[in-house]
């Protein structure tokens, strides 16, 4: 990768993007095409209808030299956080206290009635003793026995709360100051039922609690520059048109070429959707060998926002903390300072030098007195450690945006690190000495030196980015920049690098002067802000590394490229595919969202999980069984109808009539595991449903305690008047019920070989 760092590019400018080029074929499937980072729409691109040529001069009618791309593609995203479930509010309470029955008093430990024991609801039966009452003393009377096992069995109670006939404790025996033992009962009392207020506080409070607020939104714009011409698309046979390209005269085609088409009407895509493919990007100084055409594909992609970024990293780092719950906090933040342990609770292992952000989804856990442990191996100033740390007090959110730092500081117009560009050329020269960087990169030099040896090069970025965990601080740092895309911008870039070619030599103005046509036919920005509602004005935006966001906010584990792969099926129609296309992305959102509560957060766990679901639910992923048997079939499948075979005429599909499905199904799985007689219909409720196929009655009924188990929440009614409705997230669930008793707690499972195998290659190959 040449002159592609985020940050600095070539020759010393601004470079707001990275450069993906055939040297990254090793890590990212290039030939496979350019897949969009993130949902959203496209609102503006430009294909060429073939590349141009760099090669200086009239070329004539000869061969294509030195091919460049101006065409580009810009999406736009929307940022922001899950919101947080919304409790249901829920129905009005009656005031405690217009029933008798609300009312009570306490029960005491003293005569005294300073130590409450209990709450005695209006008619509580007790035994007391009761003596003669002279006014000025206490009313509190002993109470003998409770009559109630879950309430203390003696205290001091209120006679003036008692079912009292006001004749007792007034006889004989009071004269010997002797006193009546009666049962009698609590009547009215003197305060409200404790917990019917509270609750009825309760009640009111959560009718009453404000709307929470809308997590902030950040509107992020990515650009894919250099893209591959439409006439390469012909030259290419095996590359895949983007689905985003309008379809014309039965083939997909973009709207128009060679100009900059900024849509009215943006057209939504999805993560991991086709883009387009790399294109050409040969500069003028390119030299041909054996006059042949120079070949080298490239791709600038680049990601920035003309919001206020600052205000949004503040408001949505509030935000997170506050309203978002703890399953969303997905990431380890390690500090300088803390601690590793070789063991749970055993020596250090290794101190932390530098911050450090992993993600929890496949790190080993442990728990030890109810506190959880992480095992985590660190890169380090020198090499890497690997011990346990304490989980407690680290975990964060995405939207916490961790790491995460801004610089705004005031930069030369055409974006060079000097302000004196002749003084460089000197430099280069070797006549004088190094000239002082701009504020701007002095800036970025105290942030990026990570040898603080005071030099801030390309090929110190170079060497940075090959440490990941190196590479994690400069991925984090936003940094606002006039645009390279505006005319006026390209022109001063121009002007400054022939400032400096002029005390270099004639070569060097040769090659500025060549490479001068094709900067011109590269900006686009201010025709896009004509054109596109929204986009920013202001040419000067907050930059982002694309790896950076990706890495942040990315949870995705199945992709629907992925699941094509697994669910291979065709359909005769475009409209079928795309349901189907729907149907496994709404399967990979619900995987993506709870890959944790899922129990799919590592590699192996999705190849069993995958390698099972596709035996059970085939190429289509089929989420209803299908018992569209001939009678030959039913015979050759079924026990029931091998016995039967007139049955199976008369319910199979024949040339005369369609299958029966449902007489099928009661009569197949009728008499077997935990179903009854036909007559019954348990075979048709209970047939097999979701992406495991779950079948039988009693298995059913084991999925709807399993699925209360894990998660925990108001299930669907799986058994009753509606078993398992066949809805995808469903369908997903109820497969992964079947895994958890299974492959996912370490149980022996069955499955084909074979399709584990390719499965599992896949997601080697791929990544996952």
């Amino acid at each position: 990768m040449q002159g592609g760092h985020y940050l600095l590019g070539s020759y010393g400018f601004f470079h707001g993007g990275i450069h993906l080029d055939r040297a990254c074929s090793s890590k990212l499937s290039i030939d496979d095409g350019i897949r969009c980072l993130a949902d959203g729409e496209v609102v503006a691109y430009r294909i060429d209808s073939d590349y141009h040529d760099a090669t200086p001069g009239d070329v004539g009618d000869g061969a294509m030299l030195r091919p460049y791309s101006t065409g580009f593609i810009l999406v736009r995203h929307r940022v922001q956080a899950p919101s947080p479930p919304i409790p249901a509010t829920p129905p009005p309470m009656d005031t405690p206290g217009a029933d008798i029955r609300d009312w009570g008093t306490r029960l005491y430990a003293d005569p005294q009635g300073r130590q409450p024991l209990a709450w005695l609801r209006h008619g509580t039966p007790l035994i007391v003793q009761v003596g003669a009452y002279t006014p000025g003393q206490s009313t509190l009377v002993r109470v003998t026995d409770t009559l109630d096992s879950k309430l203390p069995r003696e205290g001091w109670i209120s006679r003036t709360h008692l079912a009292l006939d006001p004749a007792v404790g007034t006889g004989m025996r009071s004269a010997f100051g002797l006193k009546d033992t009666v049962a009698t009962t609590v009547y009215r009392g003197d305060s409200i039922d404790p917990d019917k207020s509270a609750a009825h506080a309760e009640n009111k409070a959560q009718r009453e609690r404000p709307e929470p607020e809308t997590a902030p939104v950040l509107t992020l714009y990515s650009l894919y520059m250099h893209v591959a011409s439409e006439r390469d698309y012909d030259r290419n046979a095996k590359w895949k048109r983007p689905s985003w390209w309008p379809e014309r005269g039965g083939t997909r085609k973009p709207e128009a070429t060679d100009r900059v088409v900024a849509l009215a009407k943006p057209l939504p895509i999805r993560q991991g959707d086709l883009i387009g493919y790399l294109g050409e990007d040969v500069p003028a100084h390119a030299y041909p060998v054996a006059g042949q055409p120079v070949t080298k594909r490239l791709l600038h992609l680049e990601v920035f926002s003309g919001d206020d970024v600052p205000a949004y990293l503040a408001n949505s780092r509030r935000w997170a903390k506050e309203y978002l719950p703890d399953s969303e906090r997905t990431l380890l933040l390690l500090m300088p300072g803390d601690t590793l342990q070789r063991d749970v609770g055993g020596p250090a292992s290794a101190t932390v030098n530098q911050r450090q952000i992993l993600r929890v989804s496949g790190l080993e856990s442990r728990t030890v007195e109810d506190k959880r442990w992480r095992k985590v191996t660190l890169g380090m100033t020198q090499g890497h450690a690997t011990g346990w740390i304490e989980e407690e007090g680290r975990l964060v959110s995405p939207w916490e945006w961790p790491g995460f730092e801004v610089r705004d500081e005031v930069a030369s117009p055409d974006g060079f690190r000097h302000d004196d560009p002749e003084a460089f050329a000197d430099y280069l020269r070797g006549d004088g000495p190094r000239p002082p960087d701009t504020p701007f990169y002095k800036a970025l030099r105290s942030l990026v030196d990570r040898n603080h040896d005071g030099s801030f090069s390309e090929e110190e970025l170079d060497r940075l980015l090959r440490n990941r965990h190196h590479a994690d601080h400069l991925t984090r740092l936003i940094v606002r920049h006039e645009t390279a895309w505006t005319r006026t911008s390209m022109r001063r870039h121009t002007e400054t690098a022939r400032r400096i070619a002029a005390k270099l030599g004639p070569a060097a103005v040769e090659n500025v002067n060549a490479e001068e046509p094709r900067g011109e036919k590269l900006p686009w920005w201010e025709d896009v802000a004509a054109g596109v509602e929204g986009f920013p004005a202001n040419s000067r935006v907050w930059h982002f590394h694309a790896g950076g966001v990706v890495g942040n906010l990315s949870r995705a584990a199945v992709t629907l490229e992925m699941l094509k792969k697994v669910f291979d099926a065709r359909f005769d129609t475009a409209e079928a595919m795309r349901a189907f296309e729907e149907k496994l992305w709404s399967f990979a959102d619900e995987i993506n969202r709870n890959l944790d509560a899922y129990k799919l957060n590592s590699n192996l766990r999705l190849s069993h999980f995958f390698a099972q679901v596709r035996e059970e639910a085939g190429a289509s992923a089929r989420t209803v069984e299908i018992l569209d048997y001939t009678p030959g079939a039913l015979v050759a499948n079924f026990s029931y109808f091998r016995r039967r075979p007139a049955e199976a005429e008369m319910y199979g599909r024949t040339a005369a009539h369609p299958a029966d499905q449902e007489a099928i199904a009661n009569r197949a799985y009728s008499n077997r595991i935990c179903h009854g007689d036909p007559a019954l219909g348990q075979g048709w409720k209970y047939r097999g449903r979701g992406l495991k196929q779950l079948t039988w009655q009693c298995n059913y009924e084991d999925f709807q305690r399993l699925y209360r188990t894990v998660w925990q929440d108001d299930s669907p009614d799986f058994v009753g008047k509606s078993p398992l409705r066949v809805v995808h997230m469903e369908s997903l669930e109820g497969a992964l019920g079947v895994g958890l008793d299974g492959v996912l707690e370490g149980k022996r499972v069955s499955y084909p070989y074979k399709d584990a195998r390719s499965v599992r290659e896949y997601l080697r190959k791929h990544g996952y």
